[in-house]
């Protein structure tokens, strides 16, 4: 078996990519005409659940307007049909030949009801299918291409249906249960004299670590108040001793001067004697 050389490898990887590329873009816009073609298709449904066959022909027609160039095809087909007149729907047997039984009886239930019961099913995509649509972008079909696609294919994402939150009310309501079960109307007589019991011993339990600690702080208090007496005596006298050497210290000044005036006077004289 003769190995492909370098250049036909890099040709056909650069064919391969672009074959998926175009695959994806087809993929990808063939979805979006899906879901816009899916939406209108179960409103309808959905809106027209319990009633006739004549409304849910009306509907059919307003959901898919004809496009700007058929109307004079679909003009001249509906021409040639006979007329019949479009009565609304009263919900009571007998107003339309194909109503629903149960019609009368049960709600229509909510678009948003019918999809969040209907399953999410993953997207199926088979080697016939993959074929078709390369065969439709003339693209050549080859393994490694449908190794990519499905590499592609297992990356999208998947819509799960949202779980019903709980409401406030709901909350608030099994809040006022629980505290309506654990009232002590539903106790017995003997636990509540027991809580009682306890209450009681640990209220006296309580006065009496108070009792305790206010004549602690008390006996701190008059030991304090003795301290602070015994103190200011102490400053009385201290001031006391201060005056007397306040006023020891202002005699001695006042000798101090006394003496240095005589010391001038004598200097004085004997300088006149030695003159």
């Amino acid at each position: 078996m003769a190995i492909p050389s370098t250049p036909f490898v890099f040709e056909s990887s650069v064919q391969l990519a672009q074959s998926v590329n175009s695959l994806e873009s087809a993929l990808t816009q063939f979805g979006k005409l899906a879901t816009s073609f899916e939406t209108p298709g179960a409103n309808a449904l959905v809106s027209n659940r319990g009633k006739g066959f004549d409304e849910w022909l009306a509907n059919e027609l307003q959901c898919y307007s004809p496009l700007s160039g058929d109307e004079a095809l679909l003009n001249s087909t509906f021409a040639e049909l006979p007329q019949f007149e479009l009565e609304p729907s009263t919900g009571s047997a007998g107003s339309s030949l194909f109503e629903h039984p149960l019609s009368a009886s049960s709600p229509t239930p909510s678009f948003e009801g019918v999809v969040a019961q209907m399953p999410a099913e993953p997207l199926e995509l088979t080697v016939a299918k993959l074929q078709r649509a390369a065969a439709l972008l003339n693209v050549p079909w080859s393994p490694e291409l449908e190794v990519a696609l499905r590499a592609q294919t297992r990356n999208l994402h998947m819509v799960s249906p949202r779980e019903p939150t709980p409401s406030p009310s709901n909350v608030a309501r099994t809040g006022q249960m629980s505290k309506r079960s654990h009232s002590p109307e539903t106790e017995q007589p003997e636990e509540i004299l027991a809580k009682r019991a306890k209450n009681t011993d640990a209220a006296r339990r309580s006065r009496l670590k108070k009792l305790v600690k206010l004549d602690g702080l008390q006996t701190k208090v008059t030991e304090l108040t003795e301290i602070n007496q015994r103190l200011n005596t102490r400053v009385a006298i201290l001031e006391t001793e201060k005056n007397g050497f306040l006023i020891k210290e202002a005699e001695q000044n006042a000798r101090i001067a006394q003496l240095e005036t005589k010391i001038v006077e004598a200097h004085l004289a004997l300088k006149t004697r030695q003159l």
